[in-house]
């Protein structure tokens, strides 16, 4: 997987140890990554006024890098053209620390991520956004009330929601996604603004409260989108009444189904694991849509479906 740019923001707790040189800097990344020690992890962090939505997705973040085996942390300059502001849908920001280069970070599995960091005084830091929203449309552009809740009607506010298209389909990693056309952040009536363009295929929704999707044949002035529970998927894998043991298994949305119970197709990360010595397995945080189970044959290096099922709100399947 290639390197992404992330923006995390954690509340760091300054010691006199804090890091006053790049190299000081460095050296206490790597150590806090080796001995996967995560505290240390977040006071390398910049405080700031940060938002409630940029500490919840990059907690999940932290959490997500130190379940890996570091493999190398290096700085690299800022890549042409970058920026410390930007704008996606309703929501502006800017980063809280002066800008000075890229921690890029790789690990034994392929994955790897950049930060940008930067100074905030004397000190170096990861970056932080301090966020806003604003309105999202030109002056005259029509737009749409969208109201996010859950099944019981309870409004959810510091929600994003991500608009897609079929040129710009996000991933969903764990509970947090990526990509999209457009970011919009629910007001305290959980509710926002979207704009009316050829753009916004379908809208969905992450959150440590569930899972949410608009099609577009939903997409209409005052449509609600609920958030539903993460679903809990547990089983026992057998094969002619033998259990597989240490066998690859992963949760992938379905694609042959086609109806009203799930969004467009969207990539799943992080929904990996392998069968225990009695072929036991468990996936949490399931998105409450039609899945499927694949399974690795690892003579082939093939991924083949197993069954479909379906990751019900807040239930064990």
């Amino acid at each position: 997987m290639g390197f992404f740019v992330g923006f995390p923001v954690l509340q760091p707790a300054l010691g006199k140890d804090a890091p006053v040189s790049e190299s000081q800097f460095l050296q206490q990344v790597e150590m806090a990554l080796k001995t996967k020690n995560k505290e240390a992890f977040r006071e390398l962090y910049s405080q700031a006024d940060v938002s409630s939505r940029a500490e919840f997705l990059d907690g999940q973040m932290i959490d997500d890098l130190l379940t890996r085996d570091v493999k190398k942390v290096k700085l690299s300059p800022l890549p042409p053209g970058f920026s410390a502001t930007g704008q996606s849908g309703n929501v502006r920001f800017h980063l809280n620390v002066q800008p000075v280069g890229m921690l890029e970070m790789g690990f034994t599995d392929g994955f790897g991520v950049a930060f940008a960091y930067g100074r905030k005084g004397d000190v170096y830091y990861i970056a932080s956004v301090i966020e806003e929203t604003v309105d999202p449309a030109e002056p005259g552009t029509n737009q749409w009330t969208i109201r996010v809740q859950t099944p019981d009607g309870k409004p959810q506010p510091n929600v994003t929601v991500v608009s897609a298209n079929s040129a710009s389909v996000p991933r969903l990693h764990f509970k947090m996604l990526y990509g999209g056309s457009a970011e919009y952040l629910t007001d305290e009536q959980g509710e926002f603004n979207l704009p009316l363009t050829d753009t916004n295929d379908f809208l969905v929704a992450s959150s440590d409260q569930g899972f949410g999707w608009l099609p577009r044949r939903g997409l209409t002035n005052q449509a609600v989108m609920l958030m539903r529970p993460w679903g809990h998927i547990a089983g026992v894998l057998k094969n002619r009444n033998q259990f597989m043991v240490e066998e690859p298994l992963k949760v992938s949305q379905d694609r042959f189904y086609d109806g009203d119970d799930g969004p467009e197709i969207i990539p799943l990360t992080g929904l990996e694991t392998r069968t225990d010595e009695v072929g036991r397995f468990v996936f949490d945080l399931v998105p409450p849509i039609p899945v499927c189970i694949d399974w690795l044959d690892q003579r082939t290096g093939d991924w083949r479906h197993l069954w479909f099922t379906e990751g019900k709100p807040g239930e064990t399947e």
